[in-house]
């Protein structure tokens, strides 16, 4: 899906956190009439190591 199509809406819904169909995890913030670059929740597929000799 290109950038200018993923900003365009096909019916009207209320503003507020969707799922990111691009990011599953995250949420998108859609303002009532376009989506906006506004994301919460980023889920992350790396867990996170120790880089010292613990």
């Amino acid at each position: 899906m290109s950038g200018s199509a993923f900003m365009k809406v096909q019916a009207a819904r209320p503003a507020g956190w969707y799922p990111d169909v691009r990011v599953p995890g995250r949420e998108r913030w859609f303002d009532g009439e376009a989506w906006t670059s506004l994301t919460r929740g980023e889920a992350t597929s790396q867990k996170r190591s120790c880089s010292c000799d613990c």
